[in-house]
C-alpha cells in the first residue's frame, strides 16, 4: 500500500476551488468598484450641467444688453460700448457651435429652450444689422428696440433657465439611483 499524502486529490480540488472562487470574487468586486468610480466621476464632472450654463449665460448676457440699452437712452453709455455688448452676447450665442451635443441635447430634450435660444439668436442678429457699421449713428434706435423686444425675450428665458433646470436635475436622479443600485 501507497503512504498517505499530505495533499489528497479531494483536498487539492477543493483549494483550488475556493482559490478560484476568492479570486472571481475579487474580479467582480474590482469591475463593481471600477463601474461605481467611473459613474461618480460622471456626476462630478465640471460640463455635466453645460447645457444650464449655457442657458444661463444667455440670460445674463441679454439682462447686460438690455441695463446698457437702457443706459443709452438716458445718455449715460456709449455706441461703442453698446457694439461690444452685442459682440459679446452673439459670442455667447455661438458657443454651441463648439459643443454639438450641447446643441443636439437642447434640440431633442428642451425644444421649447431650444426656440426661444434660436430667437434671442435672430434678435441679436438683427440688432447688430440695425446698430449698423456706424455705432454712433443707429445707436439709440436700436436702444429702444433691445428695450422693446428684449424684456419678452429675457422673461422666456428665465423660464428656459428654470426648464433646463429641472431637467438637469431629473437626469441627475436618474443617474444617482442607478448608481446607488
Amino acid at each position: 500500500m501507497d503512504p498517505p499524502r499530505p495533499w489528497s486529490v479531494g483536498r487539492l480540488s477543493a483549494t483550488h476551488g475556493l482559490l478560484w472562487l476568492v479570486a472571481l470574487m475579487a474580479v467582480v468586486s474590482g469591475s463593481a468598484l471600477w463601474w461605481t468610480l467611473q459613474q461618480a466621476r460622471q456626476l462630478a464632472h465640471p460640463d455635466q450641467q453645460a447645457d444650464l450654463w449655457y442657458v444661463a449665460s444667455v440670460n445674463n448676457e441679454l439682462a447686460r444688453l438690455q441695463l446698457l440699452a437702457r443706459q443709452i437712452l438716458s445718455g449715460e453709455a456709449t455706441a461703442d460700448e453698446l457694439q461690444t455688448r452685442l459682440d459679446v452676447l452673439a459670442s455667447v450665442l455661438d458657443s454651441t457651435e463648439q459643443l454639438p451635443r450641447l446643441k443636439q441635447h437642447l434640440h431633442t430634450r428642451l425644444p421649447e429652450t431650444a426656440a426661444v435660444l434660436a430667437e434671442v439668436d435672430t434678435a441679436a442678429t438683427s440688432w447688430s444689422q440695425l446698430l449698423g457699421p456706424q455705432p454712433a449713428l443707429g445707436s439709440e434706435r436700436t436702444a429702444r428696440e433691445i428695450v422693446r423686444r428684449g424684456e419678452g425675450l429675457q422673461q422666456r428665458l428665465r423660464q428656459a433657465v428654470a426648464d433646463v433646470h429641472v431637467a438637469s436635475s431629473d437626469d441627475n436622479d436618474i443617474k444617482r439611483q442607478q448608481l446607488q443600485q
